[in-house]
């Protein structure tokens, strides 16, 4: 059984116009349709623990995935002092919690979770909508800490967390918590 959506209007349109220092969400009680759910998080650059209802597809998470760049142009860009800009949603994210099924594929949820648990220093996401000192706050802070997703089957969730990628999040200290739908 699917989780019926509820439409959420206005929220996106509200927190565009008044900019609120949004940290943390929790859009709980109903399912609201992805394309609102990505609606609102483009307005709220700043938030840092995320919890929604949302049965979010290959779309929604590549839309939280943090595009990166080879390491040698890192190295660098570093070495030159400049910033590393990549796009993404949310870049200050630490805390995701998406209790429903997830009928994205295994790939997409490794590539979104390796991309915000990365080694590499320097990496942040779209700081357009931010400040110099939040941009700088982010470098250091980027990194997502806990998962909780509930995925499409007991294969999806077993691809997950064998993949060597997620293995390295989990060893740097990452709490992954993945269910099967």
């Amino acid at each position: 059984s699917f989780a019926l959506e509820m439409p959420w209007p206005h929220l996106a349109r509200n927190l565009a116009r008044t900019r609120p220092p949004l940290e943390e969400l929790s859009m709980m009680g109903m399912c609201i349709a992805e394309n609102e759910f990505i609606d609102i998080l483009k307005e709220a650059p700043s938030l840092r623990s995320l919890q929604a209802c949302v049965r979010l597809s290959e779309a929604g998470a590549a839309a939280l995935t943090l595009n990166s760049i080879t390491s040698a142009v890192a190295d660098s860009l570093i070495a030159n002092e400049t910033k590393v800009i990549t796009t993404g949603l949310c870049p200050k994210l630490t805390s995701l919690d998406i209790p429903i099924s997830v009928p994205c594929p295994p790939t997409s949820i490794i590539s979104m979770i390796s991309s915000r648990n990365s080694a590499s220093p320097g990496f942040i996401g779209n700081t357009s909508q931010l400040s110099s000192a939040d941009t700088d706050d982010m470098i250091a802070q980027s990194s997502l800490q806990d998962v909780q997703l509930v995925l499409s089957s007991s294969e999806a969730v077993n691809h997950v967390y064998r993949h060597p990628e997620i293995i390295a999040c989990i060893q740097r200290g990452m709490q992954l918590d993945l269910l099967p739908y």
